[in-house]
């Protein structure tokens, strides 16, 4: 519930007003946790989710397919929808987790079924936490971006899926040549990760 909240609030301050027909996606939805905290809130939106989870979006066929429609995505892209499909994407605890390579691809796919002047919502977690070992700085002081290939994987996801810190710099200068960044959080999700 919380987590719908703060999308609630930064759709808003983001312009997204919440239509009626509004076509949403979660992408990453895993079990539908946030998409069954919003759709109630706003029942006249159209849900989608995508995970690359096969057994999770069984499982939100099979529970909650009165809240969304939902479909696996591959471990790369492209998404299985349209161009333009959605006016409001969000990505939660997604990005924290891609190499650098996949993050560009999946966030060129995003852009691709975005309406334009749609919004877009990720997190990311910021590089600079003193719990960190220190390659990780290393790597954020030099480009911004730092990938732990060694952090302990996730079961049940593809063995790249690990940790990834994204400086508010790199954030600016990187996703900023494709999209309009409005605003970047400090730790405003879930207490740890940085709404961007």
């Amino acid at each position: 519930l919380e987590v719908a909240e703060r999308i609630d609030a930064l759709a808003s301050r983001g312009g997204f007003a919440w239509p009626d027909g509004a076509r949403v996606l979660d992408f990453g939805c895993g079990p539908g946790r946030v998409i069954t905290a919003l759709q109630p809130r706003h029942p006249n939106a159209v849900f989608h989710g995508s995970d690359i989870d096969p057994e999770a979006i069984a499982w939100d066929q099979a529970n909650l397919a009165h809240a969304a429609a939902f479909a696996v995505n591959g471990h790369a892209p492209p998404l299985p929808y349209s161009d333009a499909e959605f006016d409001f994407i969000y990505s939660i605890s997604i990005f924290t987790h891609l190499p650098e390579d996949h993050q560009f691809a999946w966030l060129a796919d995003l852009r691709r079924v975005l309406k334009p002047g749609g919004l877009l919502l990720t997190t990311t977690m910021n590089p600079y936490s003193p719990y960190l070992p220190q390659d990780i700085h290393r790597s954020a002081d030099a480009t911004g971006f730092a990938y732990w290939g060694d952090a302990g994987a996730t079961e049940g996801l593809p063995d790249f899926y690990r940790l990834a810190y994204h400086s508010h710099d790199y954030l600016r200068r990187e996703w900023g040549r494709d999209f309009d960044l409005l605003e970047i959080g400090d730790h405003d999700i879930n207490g740890l990760q940085d709404s961007v």
